[in-house]
């Protein structure tokens, strides 16, 4: 981490008892944790992964005093996760937003923020990447390939169910295997 947004910088300063940071897509949550991690080592930390290569990536990237592993959150979603960061018992916790992102331009975050305000978010992502720009309407002939994006491992494999359902081939990004979706099967036949 270069030089850290002043969002960053007030979690890497922050000092207390609890804290949850609220964090967008891009923002550096990551760095900044590191950064946090490194500034405390007389703190014992455990960062949780959604997927072992993110782990392993952050095995790389964090100081001794963490600890690092996967959570397999994927599978969780498919049996009722809740979500952790409103758990009765940080209610009480000191909140923080990191909302700068390096992934995305102004046009992707503004997008963004319109859909987020239609789900109730008061807060608003700031694009801070490369210049960007947003196609509306994608024209059907000439257009032979598509990308699908999704927020969950389910939204995947429900585009992926339905692409196959109408004989598309499908590509899978970094190979199928990369999706565990050998711990749904497992799952599904217990």
């Amino acid at each position: 981490m270069i030089n850290p947004t002043p969002e960053q910088q007030a979690v890497i300063d922050w000092q207390g008892d609890k804290l949850v940071v609220n964090a967008f897509a891009g923002t550096g949550k990551t760095s900044t944790l590191v950064k946090y991690a490194e500034n405390h080592p007389e703190l014992r930390m455990l960062y949780i992964a959604f997927n072992r290569s993110v782990r392993e990536e952050a095995d790389e990237k964090f100081p001794a005093n963490v600890l690092c592993k996967t959570s397999h959150q994927q599978i969780y979603r498919f049996r009722g996760a809740v979500d952790a960061l409103n758990a009765p018992s940080l209610s009480n916790a000191d909140r923080l937003w990191l909302t700068h992102s390096f992934r995305f331009g102004a046009c992707i975050a503004d997008m963004a923020n319109a859909l987020l305000a239609m789900n109730g978010e008061t807060h608003q992502v700031v694009g801070r990447g490369e210049k960007d720009d947003i196609l509306f309407d994608i024209p059907k002939q000439g257009f032979p390939h598509r990308a699908i994006l999704s927020r969950t491992v389910a939204g995947v494999i429900g585009s992926a169910l339905e692409a196959s359902s109408k004989k598309a081939t499908i590509y899978w990004v970094n190979g199928i295997g990369a999706y565990r979706i050998d711990e749904l099967i497992n799952l599904h036949e217990r």
